[in-house]
């Protein structure tokens, strides 16, 4: 069944992507492409990606396969096979970017490494994406998305002091070099414009998360402090927390600057509060913060969480629910601007996450459904590679 648009749409049409991925990151980052108008050739054994058998399944179709390889080409070709090598290098001596997350040194066990696809393409821009990077101690360790979670200092700082560290309760850390491993490729392209060369992209999703992890580094190295688990607190700010209102619902806010906090105290008919000396400032606030959770939680727990989010949000106060995969596949404002949207699969109308920027001029769309295997070809993808373009530039 094909559910692909032979229209080429976004900032990146005319752009050709070959993957080599497996699972998460590296194929989440041809996708982000892929949105965009880049046409990505999807290379898979003759079993599959193992993405296809993952669950939940949805009339035998893995939801995840759905959302990762929609606006992609499926074509059989393992590259470990010489048999198909001549087949190989068509598609990679005719590509701008090739994207691959196996364990670091693979390609060049299966004589398939960069210095040779280089040779051949030299304009070809590489990136590899692994747990812990091309080289270093860990290069060749085994990686997956909650691995690189508690090497990196996130686990340790996620949850309640009184609880055992926590992991993201979705592959963030994989989503996370997914986009570096999309941004790395469009420096790539970026420098190729100018250097006329390609080159190697190395994303280590290690590297990705500890470059996301606030200032715990910084704070650690100058000020000693190795920052501990503060459940739904801020490390350094107050007031800043969940609150469980009459109904049972859970509610956020934040009044971290004195403005913000006159305004909450106000709200919460306390507006005596900010004069208190115990929380005139953030300082002295931070420092008494579990009595001022105490009031703010006694003030919520007499509304149910409407009320409370609707009073605060008069107030201009940042406010938020505790939200569930059902509300936000129902947010009406999420639909409005596409960011969950419905897409024609092979299994029907499907909801799944939509386009993300927003671009003006070149805006990105799902031109197509998640690939049935092999659903192309080498001399197919070839014809169409072979064809005069305007490069893509950046």
């Amino acid at each position: 069944m094909n559910l692909f648009s032979a229209v080429e749409v976004g900032a990146l049409a005319g752009l050709r992507v070959i993957e080599m991925g497996t699972m998460m990151a590296g194929p989440v980052a041809t996708t982000l492409l892929s949105d965009f108008g880049a046409e990505v050739v999807k290379l898979e054994p003759r079993v599959g990606d193992p993405l296809r058998g993952m669950e939940p399944q949805i009339e035998g179709v893995s939801a995840y396969w759905l959302v990762t390889a929609r606006n992609k080409r499926s074509v059989v070709l393992d590259a470990r096979d010489e048999s198909r090598r001549a087949d190989f290098f068509s598609l990679t001596d005719r590509a701008d970017v090739l994207v691959e997350n196996f364990r670091a040194g693979t390609l060049e066990s299966w004589g398939v490494g960069p210095d040779v696809l280089l040779d051949r393409n030299p304009r070809l821009v590489i990136v590899r994406v692994t747990g812990f990077g091309q080289e270093g101690p860990n290069a060749s360790l085994l990686a997956y998305d909650r691995i690189v979670q508690l090497m990196s200092g996130l686990a340790s700082v996620t949850g309640f002091p009184e609880s055992p560290p926590t992991v993201a309760g979705f592959a963030l850390s994989d989503q996370i070099a997914a986009l570096f491993a999309a941004f790395g490729a469009l420096l790539g392209l970026a420098a190729r414009d100018s250097t006329g060369e390609g080159q190697v992209v190395d994303v280590a999703s290690l590297d990705c998360l500890v470059r996301l992890s606030d200032v715990i580094v910084t704070e650690y190295d100058r000020l000693g402090i190795v920052r501990e688990r503060e459940g739904n607190s801020h490390p350094s700010a107050a007031p800043m927390n969940m609150y469980q209102a009459r109904d049972g619902a859970w509610v956020y806010t934040q009044a971290p600057t004195n403005a913000q906090f006159k305004r909450l105290a106000k709200a919460i008919d306390r507006p005596n509060l900010p004069a208190d000396p115990r929380f005139c400032d953030n300082s002295a606030r931070f420092a008494n913060r579990g009595t001022l959770d105490g009031i703010i939680q006694a003030w919520v727990s007499e509304r149910d969480h409407a009320e409370v989010l609707r009073t605060w949000r008069t107030a201009d106060l940042p406010a938020a629910p505790v939200r569930d995969a059902r509300e936000v596949a129902e947010d009406p404002g999420l639909r409005l601007r596409g960011a969950v949207q419905h897409v024609d699969t092979p299994v029907g109308p499907t909801l799944m996450q939509g386009i993300a920027p927003k671009l003006s001029r070149t805006p990105g769309a799902v031109r197509g459904a998640a690939p049935a295997l092999d659903e192309d070809s080498v001399a197919s993808v070839v014809a169409r590679w072979s064809q005069r373009r305007d490069e893509v530039t950046l």
